[in-house]
Formats: structure tokens, sequence, C-alpha cells
């Protein structure tokens, strides 16, 4: 790696060897210092796009370089301009250090396509890079298509709410619970179900708990049929998941509630199809006594998430972090921007990348959307509703301002060191709690 001081050093020491020498482009083909004309407002401004790259006459790639001082994601405002006003499909931004590569397609959507350290980038020659934006590849990358996104089936998201609906109602009716109580049971037996569900997908031979089971149980003393349940309860939910287990946690419900619960949740699949629907039910179902005092706290609403995830412009590339994430709505709501992203991508760029729609989402879910919760209630909730959405190994419970969880382990997000690249995050998007002393 040379060494960078300045822009200048960025444009001639990093930008023009890797397009020229590595990616194949032609003196003819790099035009540098690019006029575009910018409206700012009522205003006409003209600026000038570090370097654009051209093939038969059409902008393909605009790239920003800046100072090894400044970070990437700081210039992504003003790059994705220039790239919209010379109609360029993809841009590059370095600051000699780090890079970002962005793909645009339509509707101004924007995918973080490739991002990572440049001497990261050197090691694996540049290759994944070449297969975009190289000279022999850029024209054919430019024209595939993005794929369509479909709007999301609101009847079966209105279903899977009733659905939520009537199981909480099952617990109240049964058990006469409050609705926060209520809510904490159902989240269990949720956790348990979908338990089973995992384990018998992965051992055919595993055998779920069934109203029949516990009817048995129910015919020869309750006590019998709760100590069941939640032997089988502590068993599967460790097994299946490791990091949503909890030290001590019993189902506290009468054995006769939780059989009318096992057959109604019988035909329900917690973790396969409708993942998205399911998770978005889940969160419209929680109702305002069970975000406000009912869990004694006041989560954020949902459209000033939406704001908040929009002014972030939360994207493909991030690590996310919310260190107070309450029922998870930040979590959430990043998550859905990132599976977009993803499911924008055409199929010819992820071939090229080596990755598929999956192994991207799960990288997604288990390295780039942490939160944490002190509040057990809370971080319970946040859980079963980010496992809804297809994972909820990425709720902790404990203090954020320590080094670790309640169950000692570190958490998986480190303080940011410059010598280690799999350090820090990109985002914090959190409401935190206000009034401690701490």
């Amino acid at each position: 790696m040379p060494n960078l001081r300045s822009e200048r050093d960025v444009e001639t020491k990093i930008v023009a060897p890797l397009f020229s020498r590595i990616l194949g482009y032609d003196d003819e083909q790099m035009n540098w210092a690019v006029p575009v004309q910018m409206h700012l407002g009522r205003e006409k401004k003209t600026k000038e796009a570090d370097l654009v790259i051209c093939h038969s006459g059409e902008n393909l790639i605009v790239v920003e370089a800046k100072k090894p001082t400044e970070p990437v994601i700081g210039a992504t405002g003003q790059t994705d301009s220039y790239a919209f006003a010379l109609q360029c499909p993809f841009s590059f931004i370095t600051n000699g250090r780090e890079y970002l590569l962005r793909g645009y397609y339509h509707a101004n959507r924007r995918v973080d396509l490739l991002s990572g350290t440049i001497d990261k980038l050197n090691s694996e020659s540049f290759e994944r890079l070449a297969r975009i934006i190289g000279a022999s590849e850029v024209v054919a990358s430019s024209a595939e298509r993005p794929e369509t996104l479909n709007a999301p089936d609101r009847e079966k998201i209105r279903d899977y709410r009733r659905f939520f609906k009537g199981l909480h109602n099952t617990i109240r009716d049964g058990d006469k619970l409050d609705p926060a109580a209520a809510f904490d049971e159902l989240g269990k037996m949720l956790l348990l179900s979908a338990a089973d569900e995992a384990l018998r997908a992965s051992n055919s031979e595993h055998e779920p708990l069934t109203k029949g089971m516990v009817e048995k149980a129910i015919g020869t003393s309750t006590k019998k049929a709760s100590r069941i349940i939640n032997v089988h309860f502590d068993e599967v939910v460790p097994t299946a998941f490791p990091l949503l287990a909890e030290k001590k946690s019993d189902i506290e419900l009468s054995p006769g509630t939780v059989a009318d619960l096992l057959e109604k949740l019988q035909p329900f699949s917690v973790r396969s199809e409708d993942v998205d629907l399911k998770g978005r039910a889940f969160e419209e179902f929680l109702p305002s006594q069970l975000r406000g005092k009912g869990l004694g706290q006041y989560f954020t609403p949902r459209p000033l998430v939406e704001f908040m995830c929009d002014l972030a412009e939360v994207s493909l590339s991030d690590t996310l972090l919310d260190f107070a994430c309450g029922s998870g709505g930040f979590l959430i709501n990043a998550y859905e921007r990132m599976r977009e992203e993803v499911e924008l991508i055409p199929a010819g760029t992820l071939q090229r990348l080596g990755e598929t729609r999956e192994s991207l989402i799960e990288d997604v879910k288990s390295k780039q959307i942490f939160g944490i919760d002190a509040e057990p209630r809370a971080a319970r909730t946040a859980r079963m509703n980010m496992l809804l959405w297809g994972d909820g190994r990425c709720v902790m419970r404990g203090n954020a301002l320590a080094s670790q969880d309640l169950t000692g382990k570190p958490y998986p997000i480190s303080p940011y060191k410059k010598s280690d690249n799999n350090s820090g995050c990109s985002l914090i998007l959190a409401n935190p709690p206000f009034g401690a002393r701490e």
C-alpha cells in the first residue's frame, strides 16, 4: 500500500492504477475532472466529478476520490447526485483505505454491491470487482435488469395479525392474564413452536410437544402436565436456539391453555414461507399497551423509525447497532431495507459476485444487524420479532455500556480499532434511555 496523504495521492496512487492496470481501461475511456450541472434548490451549480469512465460515448462509472482521513460513507450523497446527473449505472468511492461500489436502478434505487478495504481487495486479486466493472464486463453488467419488487400481500398480513391476536386472546381468556403477561407467554409458545419445527427439520425422529401429549399428562395430574411442558421447553429451545435461551424462563400457563395453543399452532410454521409477512404482521400486532406502560417503556413509533432509517440511508454495506433496541423496530426496518436491496440485485450480477440471494440475506441476519437491551421483556420481544423475520440471534440482553452480555459472552460488535477491519460498526440507530445516572 502506498503512503497516502491527500485526495490527489488517492487519485494518482490508487484510482488511476486500479482503473488502468487492474480493470483494463485505456486513457480515452478515463475522463478526469468532468463538469456536472447540479440543481441545488433554485440554483444551478457546476461541480466536478473526479473521474468518469466511458464506453462508446456512454457514461458508465462515476469515481469519487476522498482524502484518506475522510470516510467513504460521507461521500455517498454527492456521488449519487453525480451518478444520476450523468446517468451512470455505477459509482465507485474510495479514500485509499476503503471502497464502495454502488449500482443504480429504476426509481432512483441504490444498491451497495461491494464494499471493503483496499488491501483486502488487493489480496483477492480484484476479481469480484473486475467481474462487475472491469473493462470487458461493465457494458454487460450495466445492461442487466434489476429484479422487480412485489408489494407485500396486505390480506395475508391481516390474516397473520388476526392469528397472533387469536393466540393472545386464548391466553387472556384461559388464564385471565393482563395483556403484557399474556404477551410474554405468547412469545414463549411461539419460541417453543419454532424450536420444535427447527429440530424436526434437522432430525425426522424429533418428537414435538403436541396437544395430545399434554392432555394425556393432564389425565394423570395437572402438576405432572406442567412439568412435562417445561422440561420439553427447557430442552428444545437451548438446543435449537442457544443464543435465545434464558437461564430460567418457564412457561407459566395452565396445561389446558397450553394444549389449546398447541392445537392452534400445529399448522403454523414460524420459520418457513411468508417469513417477511409474518414479521410484518407480528410487529403490527403489538398493541399500544405492550409498547408503552405494559412493558414499562415507550418504544419509538414506526413513522419515526422509518424517517430515521431514511435519513441515515441504511444500505446493504452497513453494519448496524441499536444499543437500546426495545422491541427491535430499528433492527427490523433496517433488515427490510437491506433485504429489498438484495432482492433488487439482478440475477446476472449476483452470479458475477459469486453470491446468491440466500447467502447475502444470511450475512445480513448474522453479521450486519445487532441489538442490545437490558430489560428482559424488551429483549425477548425483539428476539421474537426478529425470529419471525427469519432470525433472532442478533439480539442480546445486557448493559450496552459493558463489554459483554448478561451471560458473560462478549458482544459481537467490539469498539472500533483502525488496525482491525472487523471492529466497530458503520451505523448506530437508537432511541437511548434517558434520565438514568449512568
